[in-house]
């Protein structure tokens, strides 16, 4: 059982916090007028903002994704044409007119670096 006192004082206490409660308050809300105007008036502004970031990230997806399949159909291809190349060479330097051309052109351009 609690005691009188108690029972009597216990509004005093409600009482007394809300006056603590009330003192703790802030006073005054200021708003900045000009922030606020921009908060209003900006909706469409940062929605085209967000769209137009929207496209370019799409857009850089889809170069990425080009990108890759570039890489996908050229690395089967790469063996394939190193080997025609290669035989092109080879079939190249069986031929004596080339050797001739592309001998003398290997000497100018030795003589010329010294």
């Amino acid at each position: 059982m609690s005691s009188n006192l108690a029972l009597l004082t216990q509004a005093h206490t409600a009482i007394a916090a809300k006056r603590r409660a009330r003192k703790t308050q802030i006073a005054e809300i200021v708003f900045d007028d000009d922030a606020r105007r921009d908060f209003l008036t900006g909706f469409h502004k940062r929605k085209l903002a967000k769209a137009e970031a929207a496209r370019s990230k799409a857009k850089e997806r889809e170069k990425q994704e080009h990108m890759e399949v570039l890489r996908e159909v050229r690395l089967p291809w790469s063996p394939c044409i190193h080997r025609q190349l290669s035989a092109s060479i080879a079939a190249l330097s069986a031929n004596k007119r080339w050797k001739t051309r592309h001998a003398s052109k290997k000497h100018m351009q030795s003589s010329q670096v010294s």
